[in-house]
């Protein structure tokens, strides 16, 4: 390729035999190379790894947020459709001496048990398919970013955690209750 800038190479990496100087090695690959491109020494490019791999971060928290945002409609909605469905048994109940405070409490309760149950459910779904995936991220990581990643460690360290994220299920579905109730 005569144009370097239309070429698929991206980097030549050159190992130095021990002793060489760096300075040396690079000024000698500088002169020998066209303006356009750069000699860089590899601690040079791990910033810019890092670079890459905290902008494929905050990509996937954005989608991340986008989803959440999504799964929280779907609840309210779930929650609203609900609360429409049973309105005949609601006025039922309070014709028969049921409080306001009453029906509000047995919705959120049947709400927090909802979200808690689903978040058990989804906890084991989720890891399913994050193993599923992970071995397939991590191979993309190693050849996109150079970076080695093991998907069985990963996945280890979140144990304690999933409770926490169990009961979070419960509690976001009992804030999504809350305004229909």
């Amino acid at each position: 390729v005569t144009d370097p800038l239309q070429s698929v190479v991206h980097q030549i990496d050159v190992a130095l035999a021990p002793g060489s100087s760096v300075e040396e090695a690079k000024n000698a690959l500088r002169a020998i190379l066209p303006p356009e491109l750069t000699v860089e020494e590899p601690i040079q490019r791990g910033v810019q790894l890092e670079r890459s791999v905290d902008g494929l971060r905050a990509t996937l928290t954005g989608i991340s947020s986008i989803a959440l945002l999504a799964a929280m409609f779907i609840v309210y909605s779930a929650n609203v459709s609900m609360i429409a469905y049973r309105a005949s048994t609601f006025a039922t109940l309070r014709s028969v001496g049921v409080s306001r405070g009453a029906l509000t409490a047995l919705v959120l309760l049947e709400a927090f048990a909802a979200g808690t149950v689903g978040g058990a459910l989804g906890i084991p779904l989720g890891l399913g398919m994050a193993r599923f995936a992970l071995g397939d991220v991590a191979t993309g990581m190693e050849l996109n970013y150079a970076v080695r990643a093991a998907p069985a460690g990963l996945l280890s360290r979140m144990g304690p955690g999933l409770l926490v994220f169990m009961v979070l299920g419960g509690v976001a579905s009992l804030a999504a209750a809350f305004v229909p109730s």
